[in-house]
């Protein structure tokens, strides 16, 4: 997901500024990476879907239709209601029941160390999926739990171990965006822009270089691209993650 991040980041960029460079600069590194794809995966963060989704908003956003089709085609898959009924809810209601009295949840199904507040391990991840099963199932206890993992990333989720997305401070930040999105409570921008000014001092608390210090999910990359989205918090998208209301997206588009 490296390459297909930073092409991520650059139409984050655009659509935050709306300077034309910064979509082209998207689309060098979207040609880059949709020539390597080999078809073994279909992860969206580590496989072939991510790229592909990339591409198919680049090429849209410069209406080539045809090249973003194929992007769609290519990347596409569908759940169905008898799925989503049947095993996709009892999963979620499994991890709920693996919650800590602290509100945290384990980092893994054989690990009882209530220690790690990331967006890849425990609360700061497991929130978007509380969130989404609010958003498709309208059960209040999804959004409750959701509140309480929040509680749990404000009172834990500033990190040492970097400002990235994956496992840093800029990931958990997102939480708070996507909560303020879901509730319109304004406690949740206002926990977004306090993380906002942690990653603003970007090295200067002691944090780890991580392996990729310039990715998207790891590095400074996320960190930009959370600092935009706290710009226009009510724009904002997890990137690789998060979509947006699709009517509102098109008629802005159709006004542009």
């Amino acid at each position: 997901m490296e390459t297909a991040g930073i092409a991520l980041l650059y139409l984050q960029l655009h659509r935050v500024t709306k300077e034309q460079s910064h979509l082209l600069r998207s689309l060098d590194y979207v040609k880059r990476i949709l020539r390597n794809l080999n078809g073994r995966r279909v992860t969206f963060l580590c496989g072939d879907a991510g790229p592909l989704a990339v591409g198919a908003v680049v090429y849209h956003k410069l209406k080539n239709n045809a090249e973003s089709k194929d992007c769609v085609t290519n990347g596409a898959s569908n759940v169905d209601q008898e799925t989503l009924t049947e095993l996709v809810k009892p999963s979620i209601d499994y991890v709920r029941h693996k919650k800590f009295r602290s509100g945290n949840y384990p980092s893994s199904l054989s690990n009882e160390t209530d220690r790690l507040v990331h967006w890849c391990h425990g609360a700061a991840g497991v929130i978007h999926m509380l969130m989404q099963a609010y958003k498709v199932f309208k059960e209040e206890k999804y959004l409750r739990d959701a509140m309480e993992c929040s509680d749990v990333i404000w009172q834990r989720g500033l990190l040492r171990k970097g400002y990235g997305i994956c496992h840093g401070t800029a990931g958990n930040g997102y939480s708070f965006l996507s909560l303020y999105h879901l509730t319109q409570d304004k406690k949740y921008l206002y926990r977004a822009c306090k993380f906002a000014e942690w990653c603003l001092e970007y090295g200067a608390h002691g944090c780890r270089i991580p392996d990729r210090p310039y990715s998207l999910f790891e590095g400074m990359a996320g960190a930009i691209h959370f600092l935009s989205d706290v710009l226009v918090p009510e724009k904002s998208r997890f990137p690789a993650f998060e979509l947006g209301p699709q009517r509102k997206e098109n008629k802005e588009e159709n006004n542009s």
